[in-house]
């Protein structure tokens, strides 16, 4: 096995496990826990403890109490030592610094105590990726969605966003027939579904006039083509010639379309597009084209000026591979307030809703709403 490719800490934890020494140190961890403790708390040992000559020891060994759940405990009993013993107070100072700061311990164990508690096909699967060489790519990656998802859930408490499911923010929603082809299967994306709600959601609104940024293959323009004989929707996309990569596939399913009569297709970039001849006259607008921060301002920017007094101006991915989608949501809604449907990359501004003050409608109850569902927290003020 070519161990130079394992990063450090994993390189540790495997030796560990395969020379069947793993659960032997956790094992050890936590009696050697409760006998410090028991030694720790003991007043004459205390005296011996603080005159150990090798701090290093004591602070190693303090260290390791970090992650345990009595941590309270023990700071209390330290605290009393330090009014007890004021000539000791600098070296107990001493050893809550070394307990702030020593935190790859606490890591450490909690990584190897997750991994020692894995079944055995888990070491199995990382045998195949080690042999395949595939190891760390697969650990980079994983590591990379981990960091662009708390990048992201950073920026959403820092925003003016209130999350709801779909049937809280429109009750008749499940009354709604859309055509399951707007889902795009072959995206591979957790969000693939969301086309659906979008949909779902113009036909809610009883929508007529619609806009779409971003035509791609024309699956969301047709599926909102055929949420009624009355509709209308005019999508914008850049021309064919202007990108190459996505040009055979552009409007596409349009051509082959029942509903392309009630489909209006416009070529242009959308910076430079003029929105004027449409001013306030879109019921429903679905930005999802250019997904850079200036990219979703200027759509923003036009869709507003198109929407007419009560439409719904509704954005998709919102999510952690799209940072300049994300970050835009959260300034644009530090003066207009936004709707996030739960558990999808969609978001939803309705004009002349007051996000805070709107009462959600009652859903059903489920078991899934009481455990799964996090605790609703007010908006932050601007």
């Amino acid at each position: 096995m070519n161990y130079k490719k394992i990063p450090n800490l994993f390189l540790l934890i495997k030796k560990l496990y395969e020379d069947r020494q793993l659960s032997r140190v956790t094992e050890n961890f936590s009696k050697n826990y409760d006998y410090w403790l028991a030694l720790i708390k003991n007043k004459e040992l205390q005296n011996l403890m603080f005159r150990l000559s090798d701090d290093s020891e004591t602070a190693r060994l303090t260290a390791r109490l970090l992650d345990r759940q009595d941590a309270k405990e023990l700071t209390r009993m330290l605290l009393a030592r330090i009014e007890e013993s004021p000539d000791r107070t600098n070296y107990l100072h001493k050893i809550f610094r070394v307990w702030k700061a020593n935190s790859n311990w606490t890591l450490f164990t909690q990584l190897s105590n997750w991994i020692s508690n894995q079944p055995e096909e888990f070491y199995n699967i990382l045998e195949e990726l080690l042999i395949e060489g595939e190891l760390n790519s697969s650990l980079y990656r994983n590591l990379q969605q981990w960091g662009f998802q708390l990048k992201l859930d950073k920026i959403r408490s820092q925003s003016r966003i209130r999350e709801l499911y779909l049937a809280e923010l429109f009750p008749n929603i499940n009354d709604i027939k859309i055509p399951i082809g707007v889902i795009h299967e072959e995206s591979h994306q957790a969000n693939q579904v969301d086309m659906l709600y979008v949909c779902a959601i113009a036909a809610a609104t009883k929508a007529t006039n619609i806009f779409e940024f971003g035509t791609y293959r024309g699956q969301t323009t047709c599926g909102l083509a055929a949420i009624g004989e009355d509709v209308r929707v005019t999508t914008l996309n850049l021309p064919p010639e202007q990108d190459p990569r996505y040009a055979p596939y552009i409007g596409k399913l349009i051509q082959e379309s029942p509903y392309r009569d009630r489909i209006v297709q416009i070529f242009a970039d959308s910076r430079a597009f003029d929105p004027s001849p449409y001013a306030k006259q879109m019921d429903f607008i679905f930005v999802d084209a250019d997904h850079s921060y200036k990219g979703a301002e200027n759509d923003t920017r036009k869709a507003l000026e198109m929407l007419k007094p009560g439409g719904t101006i509704v954005w998709h991915d919102y999510a952690a591979k799209t940072p300049g989608v994300y970050e835009f949501i959260r300034d644009f809604s530090q003066t207009r307030p936004v709707f996030r449907i739960w558990n999808t990359c969609l978001v939803v501004y309705i004009d002349g809703v007051d996000v805070d003050r709107f009462e959600p409608y009652p859903m059903p109850s489920s078991l899934e709403t009481v455990e799964y569902t996090p605790d609703r927290k007010p908006l932050k003020r601007s």
